[in-house]
């Protein structure tokens, strides 16, 4: 049993999305992320209550097996923070952990809190 729609997949996706277009065509275009200040503290294995201080709003599970890890409740699921990754506020107030090495080759820190 088929069905037959005469939808216009073109149109529907320029009226549903902001398509950037010169002449009538789609161009590739570069682009550069805009800046974004977020917060963050890094899990050092040992600094459990300034995790819990500063997730106060999600509060996190901190658990011990081989290594003490940070078990962070996102809307994707249960994220974990090993020692060393770092631990970020997103602008909605989301958390969610970072690799070292990621979150060095994409923030700089601007600032610290008092």
């Amino acid at each position: 049993m088929g069905m037959t729609n005469d939808i216009n997949f073109e149109e529907m996706a320029t009226k549903e999305l902001n398509v950037h277009r010169v002449d009538g065509k789609t161009e590739v275009v570069k682009a550069q992320k805009k800046p974004v200040v977020i917060e963050a503290i890094q899990w050092t294995g040992d600094n459990g209550d300034a995790i819990r201080e500063f997730m106060k709003d999600n509060k996190p599970d901190i658990v011990a097996d081989v290594d003490v890890k940070v078990l962070i409740h996102t809307m994707e699921g249960i994220m974990e923070a090993s020692s060393g990754d770092w631990i970020i506020r997103g602008v909605k107030g989301e958390y969610y952990p970072c690799k070292p090495d990621i979150f060095e080759e994409t923030y700089e820190i601007v600032g610290r809190e008092e």
